[in-house]
C-alpha cells in the first residue's frame, strides 16, 4: 500500500503528540498495512550561535528533523 500524508495539515512539533499521529494514521489506513515508511522531511537553517535567530532556527530544525526521524520511527 502506498500512502501519502500532507505533513502542512498535521503540525509536527509540541502540540501534536505521538498518540494523536497514531490515532490519525489508524484513522486513515482504516485497517490496511503500511509497507514501509520512508521518512524524507528535514531542513537546515544556516547562521551561527551569534545570529539573532539562532535558538529559533534551531528549533526548527529539531522539529523538522529530529522529530518527524523519531515519529516516522514509532509507526
Amino acid at each position: 500500500m502506498y500512502c501519502t500524508h500532507n505533513t502542512n495539515s498535521i503540525q509536527l512539533g509540541k502540540k501534536i503528540r505521538e498518540t494523536t499521529v497514531l490515532a490519525e494514521l489508524k484513522t486513515i489506513l482504516a485497517g490496511d498495512k503500511i509497507d514501509a515508511v520512508i521518512c524524507v522531511a528535514g531542513g537546515w537553517a544556516g547562521g551561527n550561535a551569534a545570529a539573532k535567530d539562532f535558538v529559533k532556527s534551531a528549533d526548527i530544525m529539531w522539529r523538522q528533523s529530529v522529530w518527524s526521524s523519531v515519529l516516522a520511527a514509532t509507526i
